[in-house]
């Protein structure tokens, strides 16, 4: 499937759908979103990229956005999820998935601090960076800056 019109929404088989960037969910929150999708259906499509071949030669995809919502339809035995396909590199696809989980929830300050860094090492420079995450060009220059000069090294 080529992402030629990444407006539409394709059914997609779950068991196709590796997750890249996998995060850990608290429990009850999981429950309230398989909860939700039992009792209200699926609000919002979770979104794909094209990702390597699997067996066979059968295409898969890689998660961008909504692992929640993947595990949730596993979860109430459903074999397949509505998904947005989008044209994104394996780089960007990660990128995307990051910034979605910071605009979701509080983030550690280390773990911005680390996103920040890992972003830097992708070619992204301190606009940029502040442009994708949502955060002050100054401050996402100063991390920057202290990563550089060594004050920040424990991350990497």
């Amino acid at each position: 499937m080529k992402p030629a019109d990444e407006s539409r929404v394709h059914l997609l088989p779950v068991e196709r759908i590796r997750v890249v960037n996998p995060r850990v969910r608290d429990k009850t929150k999981f429950e309230r979103i398989v909860e939700s999708i039992a009792k209200l259906g699926l609000k919002k499509p979770i979104t794909v990229t094209v990702g390597k071949p699997g067996d066979g030669g059968a295409e898969s995809y890689d998660l961008v956005c909504g692992q929640g919502r993947l595990e949730a339809f596993k979860a109430l035995g459903q074999t397949e999820i509505p998904a947005l396909v989008r044209g994104l590199s394996k780089t960007d696809g990660l990128l995307a998935s990051l910034i979605e989980n910071i605009a979701r929830r509080r983030v550690r300050s280390l773990d911005q601090i680390q996103m920040i860094n890992w972003m830097k090492e992708q070619g992204h420079g301190h606009v940029d960076i502040a442009r994708k995450t949502g955060l002050g060009e100054d401050y996402v220059k100063d991390i920057l800056n202290m990563l550089r000069n060594g004050e920040l090294s424990f991350c990497g």
